[in-house]
C-alpha cells in the first residue's frame, strides 16, 4: 500500500496520530489537544462536504453539534459547576462521531484499511498493557481523591470483543476466525480479571449468547436452544446452585468480582434490596438519584441542573450517560440524546447493511451490538471518545472492509 496513493492522507494521518491519546489511557493527558488537531484539521472537509451526506448523517452530525454547543454553554454560563476539562469527553466523543460519519466521503478503501488496522492494533496493545500493567493504568483523581475509571475503559474493550464475535461467527476465513475467538478471550480476562468489573463481565457474557443465538437460522432450533437456557437459569437461581458455581468458579480469578456476581443474584432471587450493599445497588441508587433531581422542580425538568463533579452527593449519578442527561439538562437535552441516539441507529445501518448478504443474520449481530452500546450507557458512561471509535469507526469498517458479504469495493 502506497501511503502517497492514499486519498486525503494528510487528514488520515492526523486522525491515526489522534489515536493513540484518545484510545490509550496512559496518554489521555494529550486527549484535549489531539481533539483540537481534529477539529482544526477536518473543519473545512466537513463543512464543504455536508450536502453530500445522507439525511440520517446530516441529522446526526447537527444534532451532535448541538449537544456540544449545549454542554459548553452550560459550563461557560456556570450552570454546571465543572470545568471544560470535565466535559470534555462528551464533546470529544461528539466529534469522533462526526468524523466517522465522513470517513467514506474523504478516504478511499486503501485510506479505510489503514484507519481499521490502526484502531484495531491500537486497542489490541492497550488490552495487552492493562494485562501488565493492571488497575492503576485506568486510574483518574476527582477532587473526592483517586478513583479508577476502569469501568468507561472495560466498556470499550466490551463493545470491541463484541466485535469480534461478528468476526468469529460470520468470517469464513480460518485466520480471522482464530483471531476473533483470541480477542474474545483476552477481552474477558482483562475485564474480568485484570479490570474486575461485574456489569461489564455480565454484558460481555450475555452479548456472546445473544450474538449465538441469532446467529442459529432456524427459528425452530433458536427456540429450544433459548427454552433450555431458560429453564436452566431458572433451576440454578431458585436452587442455589448458581452461587455455588459463581463462587468456585469466578473466585479462582477475582473475589470481589465473585460476591458482586452472587449478591446480584441474591438480590433478584430474593428481592431483598437493602441487605445487599453492592455496588450494582448503590449504581441503581445513583441513577434514581439523577431522575429525582431531574423531576425537583419545573426548571429541572425543562432544563436540567448541569453538570456536577463527584457522584457522592447524590445529584447527579455520574453513572448513567442517558439517565443522567435528564438531571442535567431537562427536557432540552433528552430531545437532543433521543435525535442523536436515533440517527445514530439509523448511520449505522445505513453504513452496514449494503454490505451484508440478503437474509443474513450478521445485521442482527450489529443492532446486538448497538443495543449493547445503549444498555450499557443506561448503566454506565459510554459517551467517551474510546467508545466512539469503536462504535463509529471500527464497526462500519469491519463490515465493510472484512465481513462484506457482497463483495462490494469502493
Amino acid at each position: 500500500m502506497r501511503l502517497r496513493k492514499i486519498h486525503n492522507f494528510p487528514l488520515l494521518a492526523v486522525l491515526l496520530l489522534s489515536l493513540f491519546p484518545l484510545l490509550i489511557k496512559s496518554l489521555t493527558s494529550w486527549r484535549t489537544e489531539a481533539a483540537a488537531l481534529l477539529a482544526v484539521t477536518y473543519a473545512l472537509p466537513c463543512v464543504f462536504n455536508f450536502k453530500k451526506l445522507s439525511q440520517a448523517a446530516q441529522r446526526l452530525v447537527v444534532m451532535l453539534l448541538v449537544f456540544d454547543v449545549m454542554v459548553a454553554a452550560y459550563v461557560g454560563f456556570g450552570i454546571s459547576e465543572v470545568h471544560y476539562d470535565f466535559v470534555a469527553g462528551e464533546i470529544i466523543w461528539s466529534l469522533v462521531c462526526i468524523i466517522a460519519v465522513y470517513t467514506d466521503l474523504l478516504f478511499d478503501r486503501r485510506g479505510k484499511k489503514l484507519l481499521l488496522f490502526f484502531s484495531v492494533a491500537i486497542i489490541l496493545f492497550s488490552v495487552l498493557y492493562l494485562t501488565r500493567a493492571g488497575l492503576s493504568a485506568v486510574s483518574r483523581s476527582l477532587k473526592e481523591g483517586e478513583h479508577l475509571s476502569s469501568a468507561q475503559y472495560s466498556s470499550m474493550i466490551m463493545l470491541f470483543a463484541g466485535l469480534y464475535i461478528m468476526v468469529f461467527l460470520k468470517d469464513r476465513r480460518i485466520l480471522h476466525r482464530l483471531l476473533g475467538a483470541a480477542v474474545y478471550i483476552m477481552s474477558f480476562v482483562v475485564i474480568a480479571v485484570v479490570l474486575q468489573r461485574g456489569i461489564n463481565t455480565t454484558f460481555l457474557v450475555l452479548l456472546l449468547a445473544a450474538m449465538l443465538f441469532y446467529n442459529k437460522k432456524r427459528s425452530v432450533n433458536r427456540t429450544m436452544a433459548g427454552t433450555v437456557v431458560i429453564a436452566l437459569a431458572v433451576i440454578f437461581v431458585y436452587s442455589g446452585m448458581l452461587e455455588s458455581a459463581m463462587l468456585n468458579w469466578t473466585g479462582l480469578f477475582s473475589e470481589r468480582l465473585s460476591e458482586r456476581l452472587v449478591s446480584i443474584i441474591e438480590v433478584f432471587r430474593t428481592g431483598e434490596v437493602d441487605k445487599f450493599e453492592v455496588s450494582f445497588i448503590h449504581r441503581i441508587r445513583l441513577i434514581i438519584s439523577s431522575l429525582d433531581t431531574w423531576t425537583g422542580s419545573l426548571l429541572s425538568l425543562l432544563v436540567g441542573i448541569g453538570e456536577r463533579e463527584g457522584f457522592d452527593t447524590y445529584v447527579i449519578s455520574n453513572h448513567s450517560d442517558i439517565v443522567d442527561t435528564l438531571g442535567k439538562y431537562g427536557l432540552l437535552g433528552a430531545v437532543i440524546m433521543y435525535n442523536i441516539l436515533v440517527n445514530y441507529y439509523r448511520w449505522i445501518i445505513e453504513k452496514t447493511a449494503p454490505y451484508l448478504a440478503k437474509g443474513s443474520t450478521t445485521l442482527t449481530l450489529v443492532i446486538c451490538l448497538f443495543s449493547a452500546f445503549i444498555l450499557r450507557g443506561l448503566l454506565g458512561v459510554v459517551f467517551i471518545p474510546e467508545i466512539a471509535v469503536v462504535i463509529s469507526i471500527i464497526l462500519p469498517l469491519m463490515v465493510q472492509l472484512v465481513i462484506n458479504e457482497r463483495g462490494h469495493t469502493e
